[in-house]
């Protein structure tokens, strides 16, 4: 996992020139007019959204976003209300920040928005890097190669800024492989302005099913280039059994089942498509389950494999990170206190030196420390080296929730057995079969209660007990700086107590169960846990004067969340019962449950995965672009127990 930041020369002390290709970024003679004139009127902008609830750009060479903040500037002064703009740019070697805000400085009618950018603008780091930026932008950054990140892409673009470093100095950007994808990804009728004329890229681009036409070019560029895709709509390269349904194009009306922090997670995102979302809790209030612990530890799952499913971890860190500092204003209390991991074992230390040599994250994230620095950053004696998380915290649980429901109706003390559909309405139905509410979109963040619900009763969903204890603080514990963690954890003492855990232990029910009753035993369980990781640490602790919670978490039997539309079990293993005889090709889009979607089995992750879940959820079901890879999406999706069930002949 790596990727080189831009190196940089600064011709006239003024404009950024590229050492790797010896090009400029964007025209002496002035940047902003040529993006206008190419991009923006290339693409019939502002005419091309008018009218449009969303409308999705995509872009090959993002480098100084000059091109993203001219469309900025033109959005929020034509866009239609409530109307979403969706930006997705691939970059192979983005600027660093100091760079960047260095790149946008000349134009001081872009400062404001220059500004914006700077706030949400990541570390450059590999993958996709969802951003949100004020009046409904979305800018989602694919660090990488363009036809790989392009490669990976769900989403269908209505217009397209081909732009980068002219293909002479830069061929890879716009090969044939590109324009493929480029293809692939927009509609019939999706326009594409770019600065070059090159022929090789015009016959590409015409190969691919581009109409393309000459036009009058910027400043002393007498000619620029245009087309429209011509082409059949190719979109997605999912398989059929995990194709998503169609857009969801009625009311924007939703129940979301559970008031955890996929609930809330859910809630939130939808509200922020300017959804009417109605929150349903069996509590009196928010975050009485799993999500209700007085702290919560937010840091990645950490793994050395390059794999999708330790990708989804990284990234959902990363964009909770990024929705925490957002939060902030809403009360959200989030404290990046730090965390140090210590190893198990020797082979546990050789995968931490190989996860900081990969840079599974940014430098600033991640990194590995002696037992000396390590006792530094803790406060405490350390007695082995440890990877260190200094962006890693502490939250408030119920803080997140409620700044995530604030544009959000809730009801509370409302039990929900099951959902019906009923009258193109999902009817949510207590225990007597009496309908305590309605709406067309129904998301089932419940937990394991969605195994209870007849239309998901078939999602393999678990429970695991889990009980935290607070200890009264010892000599050693009232020193600690920062979280340490290993098989357990320990928090810094606050309020004269330590938070130790936590116990995961799997119930072998999958019945309703009230909130489980704290153990002392467990407590015994933590505080020995806590001996071995710490020596001498919970010295003196006296177990009669600890105080606990214990509460249900939701996984699945591969330990990931279910993310996605609710497949119709039985319709399902008609549709595809081919699948068990091998690959099948030419087979129709898999059957669902019309409007039901799942949120749920976060585990014990769900403070650093809830929200970019919720944020995919969201996407799908609006038919926007994926916020993550396709390669990382398809994982979490609900269907592939059944897949696995057939493929297995059974």
């Amino acid at each position: 996992m790596t990727l080189s930041t831009a190196a940089l020369d600064w011709k006239d002390n003024k404009t950024p020139v590229s050492k790797t290709f010896g090009d400029v970024y964007y025209s002496a003679e002035d940047g902003l007019a040529e993006s206008k004139h190419v991009f923006l009127q290339g693409n019939h902008l502002p005419d091309g959204w008018t009218g449009r609830e969303i409308f999705c750009i995509g872009e090959t060479g993002f480098g100084t976003g000059l091109n993203f903040l001219a469309t900025l500037d033109l959005w929020r002064r034509t866009r239609d209300h409530n109307a979403r703009l969706h930006f997705v740019s691939v970059e192979a070697f983005p600027l660093a920040r100091e760079d960047l805000a260095r790149a946008l400085a000349p134009w001081a009618e872009l400062s404001e928005l220059a500004g914006a950018l700077l706030n949400v603008y990541p570390d450059p780091h590999p993958g996709f890097h969802r951003l949100h930026l004020p009046g409904g932008v979305t800018l989602t950054l694919l660090m990488g190669d363009a036809a790989e990140m392009l490669g990976e892409l769900e989403a269908q673009m209505d217009a397209w800024f081909l732009d980068g470093f002219a293909p002479a100095r830069n061929p890879q950007m716009w090969s044939d492989e590109v324009f493929r994808e480029v293809a692939r990804l927009s509609r019939r009728g999706s326009t594409l302005a770019t600065f070059t004329v090159a022929g090789d890229v015009r016959r590409g681009l015409s190969r691919a099913g581009f109409e393309v036409e000459k036009t009058g070019g910027f400043g002393r560029k007498r000619d620029m280039c245009v087309a429209r895709y011509s082409g059949d709509s190719r979109g997605t390269q999912v398989p059929a059994w995990y194709q998503l349904p169609p857009p969801y194009a009625g009311p924007k009306q939703a129940a979301v089942v559970g008031g955890g922090i996929a609930g809330a997670a859910s809630a939130h995102a939808l509200a922020r498509r300017d959804w009417d979302v109605t929150l349903i809790e069996r509590r009196d209030r928010l975050a009485q389950e799993g999500s209700g612990n007085p702290s919560g530890i937010v840091t990645p799952r950490l793994s050395v494999d390059d794999t999708a499913d330790s990708l989804f971890y990284l990234e959902a860190y990363r964009y909770a990170l990024q929705a925490f500092k957002a939060l902030e204003p809403l009360g959200v209390r989030y404290t990046p206190c730090g965390v140090l991991r210590l190893p198990r074992d020797a082979q546990e230390q050789r995968r931490f030196k190989t996860m900081v040599d990969r840079s599974i994250l940014p430098k600033a994230a991640l990194r590995l420390v002696a037992a000396e620095e390590a006792s530094k950053i803790a406060g405490i004696q350390i007695d082995s080296e440890a990877l260190y998380l200094p962006l890693s915290g502490e939250l408030r649980p119920a803080s997140l929730c409620a700044a995530l429901v604030q544009n959000v109706s809730s009801a509370f003390g409302v039990e929900v057995e099951t959902v019906e559909r009923r009258d193109d309405q999902w009817a949510l139905l207590d225990s007597q079969g009496a309908a305590r509410f309605a709406a067309p979109v129904c998301i089932l963040a419940n937990g394991i209660g969605a195994a209870q619900m007849s239309p998901s009763a078939w999602l393999p969903l678990q429970a695991f007990r889990g009980q935290i204890s607070f200890v009264p603080s010892t000599a050693q514990s009232r020193a600690l700086k920062t979280i340490v963690s290993q098989a357990s954890y320990i928090l810094p003492a606050e309020d004269g107590l330590n938070a130790i855990g936590a116990t995961y232990d799997k119930m072998s029910t999958r019945q309703t169960w009230s909130r489980p009753s704290v153990k002392r035993s467990d407590h015994a369980k933590n505080i020995q846990a806590i001996d071995a990781m710490l020596p001498g640490v919970m010295k003196g602790v006296d177990l009669d004067r600890v105080l606990g919670r214990a509460a249900l978490r939701c996984s699945t039997p591969d330990h990931h969340p279910v993310i996605g539309p609710v497949t119709d079990e039985r319709l399902f293993r008609e549709t595809y019962e081919t699948l068990r005889h091998g690959p099948q090709f030419n087979l129709p889009p898999a059957p669902y449950h019309q409007g039901l979607f799942s949120h749920a089995a976060l585990g014990s992750r769900g403070l650093s995965t809830a929200l970019l879940g919720a944020e995919l959820m969201a996407s799908q079901l609006c038919g926007e672009p994926w916020p993550v890879e396709r390669s990382v999406a398809l994982p979490l999706h609900p269907s592939r127990f059944l897949v696995r069930q057939i493929q297995r002949n059974r």
